[in-house]
């Protein structure tokens, strides 16, 4: 309709804002007690809010997750993810917008022993699945179909992941190895080929995703 929905630090307080498109009133505000900074990236929450007719999905930078009424801002349920998988945080904060799919929210959580994608119910906010760990980027979760079949992409600090979505295992794993930080999103091309790229002189790959009669799916280099 006409509302925008953003995230913002103000002060002490993290938020989620929604404005008026039309005369950028503010029409409500929640706020958690958070604030992230660093030198590079500055303060604030890094990631934006996913939507629906009726509900917010925000991520906050510390890991501060809520579910909010589009209508009025108020709380519907809320989890601080750090501390209830008890993870440390990443050095530029948590970046992911949350995906939404088949009555799931799904977002990268963990970073060293920690689950990786964790599924939540966009209900509730109860766990439906979790992924094995893997060291986490600040890319964000995407719905693919790639062989005719729906999984959830995520671009990890050194591998592209590929998850089912009934309950969150590892289809298939494409390496993509350095040190510096992966933030943009995984693109499909076609029906069974995936772009990544990278900043930092890392450059970019196309790779070929093919299921195997009976086995695996297994991915392949186009080019690089």
């Amino acid at each position: 309709g006409s509302r925008a929905v953003t995230q913002e630090q103000r002060g002490e307080q993290e938020c989620i804002v929604c404005y008026d498109l039309h005369d950028g009133k503010v029409l409500w505000s929640h706020s958690d007690r958070a604030r992230f900074a660093e030198v590079l990236g500055g303060v604030g929450p890094r990631a934006t809010p996913t939507l629906t007719a009726s509900k917010v999905y925000a991520l906050g930078a510390t890991g501060i997750f809520n579910c909010l009424n589009l209508s009025d801002g108020t709380p519907v349920w809320s989890s601080s993810l750090l501390q209830r998988y008890g993870c440390g945080n990443q050095s530029w904060g948590k970046s992911g917008s949350p995906l939404l799919v088949e009555g799931m929210v799904i977002l990268c959580v963990g970073k060293g022993s920690c689950p990786g994608l964790v599924a939540f119910s966009q209900e509730t906010g109860e766990e439906v699945w979790r992924s094995p760990g893997s060291e986490p980027g600040y890319s964000s979760p995407a719905l693919f179909t790639l062989g005719n079949r729906p999984q959830v992409l995520i671009l990890n600090h050194a591998v592209l992941n590929s998850h089912s979505l009934v309950d969150g295992t590892v289809l298939w794993s494409h390496p993509w190895p350095g040190s510096r930080p992966k933030v943009s999103q995984p693109v499909a091309i076609e029906s069974d080929k995936v772009l990544i790229s990278s900043g930092y002189g890392v450059g970019c790959e196309l790779i070929r995703v093919a299921s195997t009669p009976g086995g695996p799916m297994k991915t392949s280099t186009v080019w690089k």
